[in-house]
């Protein structure tokens, strides 16, 4: 199989010319090969003969034509523009370009078909897989989207609880509970067993670990008290710093415990004791995982883990309901690139997964519903004062359980908001001129949260646009601060914790001055150490109404599409496409590695400083390690598994945009240009890509057996890794491989005999690769031969 890619900064587009053997044929009046193109014989050309062809006429962007020893066109080095949005010679689609197919046409069912970065078709959106996610419940589907047929968690056989719809289209009853709520102390799956609201589950998807058999607790008041266990609870501090948390848990009696199944009744001064949460002593312990940390020396000793998820298996690992690309802990792996925008039912990241099912939307408003709606005749400004208000009264909602906020001192994660299952009201606020806005809550005995959320896509979202809140506890004002500008709508949302209901008075107090002005000035105006578009505070007005800064993971111009998914970041070095090649052979699934008895070439273009790359016969080393014609020998030392040594270079080397004069040879079938000594690829070259590097066999492999060589001839340098074997005890074949750098920057690479590790982990995968530095959007697998 060959491929033209396109190498951006170090690489442009290059070619593969591998020729095909002469024919054998002892018809001597074979008119092929005699220059003229015989027509009857259906000969498309002969020798340089092309009848007028050209890569161009034949549909493609760019190329030499050729013909081929059977009279045929050779189009190896006939190329197309893949991302110019126009469907050419060679590929299915690009971009919109769909070439005129449909899902049906495809002999697909009706759906939605897409067009991948490589510009081939993705029909995961045809058929069932379309249908599910539009919102409308269809053939068997339990539920779509928000959609669920008028069921419940007690029309499915459950006691109480909240059901909602998986991006399967089935029933996801997490949420539902049969047993009743539970006191503190008290065994829980979930936060609706508690009567607290808060579970510290078995599966706990936040900290990856979990508590055998669950623990409810409750959050403590601010005067320390536990308003619903009472005199049963007992308030204590866990954590310091910023993650310290105030928890109320079971209290208990130092002479005559009485604390649930495994729990310990633990001395908590003053003579007072509380009941420790059962520890796992052994993986039956933990009903869920079937993995108990048992590890005296862990942080997590005692505790259920679980797993990562694994991004590329179709399964949930994690236990969050959420899978590969839908679970939010994937978002920028290899095959669930960021880039997604929430709603317009394309799949913008090529991920394989469309708006509300991608990782990036699942946790938004937009997808799980949490949309918060401020009544008509609740619009406030500068100056109102209202007494007596309710989170309950007319045209509160309940819809909102939490909410995530971006810190506007510092534009950093700012709080998380999670139990927020009381109803909720909500004010529209507005202002003609910039102000610096005081809003303070008082007055309330339930406890209450608050949250200021700019306009997002013309909405309210809590899980996006939130940058100013409080949380303070029942007794204290809330008192929040934040600049507002106009042209924009804020909302002020006041909800209940835990299920809290209260009346509460509200002030609102302005100030035209001290307020950041937004408008590329290079002054920190407000003092918060944040200038113009980088505080958040000015996120989407006036000059900032355009992505300011395309690696954040923020929606900086809350236009609904973040970092490069926005156009307003198509040039910037983070969403370019990534530097080089690579491909991987994943010899645990029996994919054979193809180049032994392989030279690949890389040459640099002089024109285009990019590399064009050949794959020709190879037999034995390109040149013999260790050769008395070689100015300098080096015998490189790797004594450990994942070594790694420093070499200086004879000449200044040229790649990834700059020039090396030293290198690191590791013994893990690579080079670079730092020491990454331990490093190696994942099932998915998911850190191909971190850094810059050249490897001809980038896998695990055990200096123990064979040699490493580095061997230098002033203009180029040869590194070979000889009798080498995979670190596994099933390893007995030994790899033999070798590595040339040009001072022009060309580079070459061959493969006598890699090693007999089949069935093994990830680990043992090799990669051959020539890639830059981190930045952009990883470069398309290749396929050198």
């Amino acid at each position: 199989m060959r491929r033209t890619l396109k190498f951006i900064g170090l690489a442009a587009g290059l070619s593969l010319v591998i020729g095909t053997a002469a024919c054998s044929d002892d018809d001597s009046t074979d008119p092929c090969g005699n220059g003229v193109i015989d027509t009857a014989e259906a000969e498309d050309c002969d020798g340089v003969e092309l009848g007028g062809a050209s890569c161009s006429s034949l549909g493609y962007a760019a190329g030499t034509l050729a013909c081929t020893d059977q009279c045929t066109f050779d189009l190896a080095t006939c190329s197309n523009d893949c991302g110019n949005d126009i469907a050419e010679t060679g590929e299915d689609c690009d971009g919109d370009d769909l070439n005129g197919e449909t899902c049906t046409t495809l002999g697909e069912d009706p759906g939605t078909l897409v067009c991948m970065n490589n510009c081939t078709f993705n029909t995961t959106g045809c058929g069932a897989p379309s249908v599910c996610g539009n919102g409308t419940i269809e053939g068997d589907e339990d539920c779509d989207l928000f959609e669920l047929g008028g069921a419940t968690c007690a029309s499915e056989g459950f006691e109480g609880g909240d059901i909602a719809c998986t991006v399967n289209c089935t029933f996801n009853t997490v949420d539902c509970y049969n047993a009743a709520v539970m006191e503190v102390g008290g065994a829980c799956e979930s936060d609706v067993d508690c009567d607290g609201g808060i579970c510290l589950s078995e599966v706990d998807p936040n900290r990856h670990w979990g508590q055998a058999g669950g623990y409810c607790y409750e959050r403590c008041d601010a005067n320390g008290n536990c308003p619903l266990s009472g005199a049963d609870g007992i308030c204590l501090t866990f954590g310091s710093g910023a993650d310290a948390e105030d928890r109320c848990v079971l209290a208990c009696d130092l002479a005559s415990p009485d604390c649930g199944p495994g729990q310990l009744c633990v001395d908590a001064g003053s003579g007072n004791g509380w009941c420790q949460w059962a520890n796992c002593t052994t993986n039956s312990e933990c009903a869920i995982t079937n993995d108990c940390d048992t590890d005296s020396t862990s942080d997590n000793f005692g505790w259920c883990i679980t797993p990562e998820e694994d991004c590329s298996n179709s399964q949930d690992d994690d236990f969050d309901g959420k899978v590969d690309c839908a679970d939010p802990e994937c978002v920028g792996e290899t095959n669930c690139p960021i880039g997604e925008i929430c709603g317009n039912s394309v799949d913008d990241d090529g991920d394989g997964a469309i708006d509300c099912l991608d990782g990036e939307c699942i946790d938004l408003g937009i997808c799980t519903g949490e949309i918060c709606t401020a009544p008509s005749s609740a619009a406030l400004v500068c100056g109102d004062i209202l007494t007596g208000e309710s989170n309950t009264q007319t045209g509160s909602t309940d819809v909102i359980e939490g909410a995530e906020c971006v810190d506007s001192e510092t534009g950093l994660a700012g709080a998380y908001f999670a139990n927020e299952w009381g109803p909720e009201y909500t004010y529209s606020f507005t202002v003609t001129t910039a102000q610096e806005v005081t809003v303070t809550i008082s007055n309330y005995t339930g406890d209450l949260d608050i949250y200021i959320i700019k306009e997002v896509l013309g909405g309210c979202d809590p899980r996006r646009g939130c940058f100013a809140w409080g949380g303070e506890g029942v007794g204290v004002d809330e008192v929040i601060n934040f600049t507002a500008y106009p042209d924009m709508t804020y909302y002020i949302v006041v909800d209940g914790f835990q299920g809290n209901e209260s009346t509460y008075d509200v002030e609102v107090t302005c100030a035209g001055s001290g307020y950041e002005h937004c408008e590329s000035d290079g002054n920190d105006d407000d003092g918060d150490g944040l200038i113009d578009c980088d505080d958040p505070e000015c996120w989407g007005v006036g000059d900032c109404s355009t992505e300011t800064d395309c690696g954040n993971e923020e929606d900086d111009d809350l236009d609904g599409a973040v970092d490069c998914a926005d156009d307003d970041c198509d040039s910037d070095a983070n969403c370019l496409p990534g530097t080089g090649y690579w491909e991987l052979w994943e010899r645990d699934g029996g994919v054979e590695f193809d180049m032994v008895g392989q030279k690949l070439t890389f040459t640099v273009d002089a024109t285009t400083q990019g590399y064009t790359f050949d794959a020709t016969d190879q037999t034995g080393w390109i040149y013999e390690p260790g050769a008395t014609a070689a100015a300098s020998s080096i015998a490189v030392s790797l004594t450990n598994n994942d070594a790694g040594q420093n070499i200086g270079l004879p000449f200044d080397f040229p790649f990834d945009g700059t020039t090396h004069n030293d290198l690191y040879v590791i013994d893990n079938g690579l080079i670079s240009f730092i020491n990454e000594s331990g490093f190696m690829p994942g099932p998915n070259g998911w850190n191909v890509y971190q850094f810059a590097r050249i490897g001809p066999l980038w896998t695990d492999l055990d200096p123990a057996v064979g040699t490493v060589t580095f061997d230098s001839y002033g203009t180029y340098v040869v590194i070979t890794w000889d009798g080498l074997l995979f670190n596994t005890t099933a390893a007995t074949v030994p790899n033999r491989f070798q590595l040339v750098l040009y001072q022009n920057g060309d580079i070459e690479m061959t493969w006598i005999a890699v090693g007999n590790v089949i069935n093994q982990p990830t680990w043992t995968e090799g990669v051959a690769t020539i890639v830059g530095a981190e930045v952009g959007t990883p470069p398309t697998e290749s396929d050198f031969y």
